[in-house]
């Protein structure tokens, strides 16, 4: 996403040329975007979730409510994965119907900051400075 104050946009960018292909606008509070499962998926601050987008076209397609201080995203096993700042929760998302079916409590403190992954089967999140698997 772009990092300047007054523009909140997604760019496309083609690999064979090196240009930006397409400017898609993000939608308020995005703080976050990975591609996949089909989609563009944006976390959101403002009010709070996860925007489903359509890659070719940018329109919003659902608005997934998670809890508040959605941030990092990353896909795998066929799933939306989010990890909220504010109560140390990861979301799992079922792309299929766009609804939550399991959280997980990765830390009782807050913790600004980390990121998830997925890879070799699990989902890895990092909170406090270790990684969890």
């Amino acid at each position: 996403m772009s990092s300047g104050a007054k523009d909140n946009v997604i760019l496309r960018i083609d690999p064979a040329t090196n240009t930006v292909a397409a400017r898609i606008w993000a939608p308020p509070g995005a703080s976050a975007l990975c591609a996949g499962e089909g989609a563009l998926w944006v976390s959101t601050s403002m009010p709070g979730g996860v925007s489903k987008l359509d890659p070719k076209t940018g329109t919003t397609i659902d608005t997934i409510e998670t809890t508040a201080g959605e941030r990092f995203l990353t896909t795998g096993a066929g799933s939306v994965w989010v990890k909220n700042d504010y109560s140390s929760v990861v979301s799992r998302i079922d792309p299929q119907t766009d609804a939550v079916i399991a959280s997980v409590q990765i830390s009782t403190q807050s913790f600004g900051g980390g990121s998830v992954s997925f890879g070799g089967g699990y989902l890895w999140a990092r909170v406090s400075g270790a990684l969890v698997a």
